[in-house]
């Protein structure tokens, strides 16, 4: 959830006319959170978590997000790549767990390939 409020504060940004600092302010603390807490492993819906990662990456036009560390930074396509390749099946497909999206192959699939793309 705090990925896609980082979408929709990017949205607005975008769409704004004039910019505010309350904006830009609210968006550093979300992007700095979600550094914070990065992981890509989700109980459920893993490839959804990739995707909305992805989403806040490319609207906030970040390669990584900061890490808890002042140096540490999050490589979010690289991470999610690797993540990705290490559970890819013999098929070609996609399929994780037995809740949320990923129990559906063809939506983990849909999901780990919008991810790959980059070009969302």
């Amino acid at each position: 959830m705090s990925c896609a409020g980082i979408c929709g504060l990017a949205i607005t940004r975008e769409r704004l006319k004039e910019k505010t600092e309350e904006l830009d302010d609210a968006l550093a603390k979300a992007v700095r959170f979600v550094g914070e807490h990065f992981t890509l492993e989700a109980r459920f819906s893993q490839f959804y978590l990739l995707h909305t990662i992805t989403r806040a990456g490319r609207l906030t036009r970040r390669e990584t997000f900061p890490g808890k560390q002042a140096n540490e930074r999050h490589d979010w396509y690289r991470e999610g790549a690797r993540l990705l390749l290490a559970r890819q099946l013999e098929d070609g497909s996609w399929k994780e767990g037995t809740d949320g999206f990923d129990k559906s192959r063809i939506i983990a699939t849909s999901f780990a390939l919008l991810f790959l793309s980059r070009e969302q």
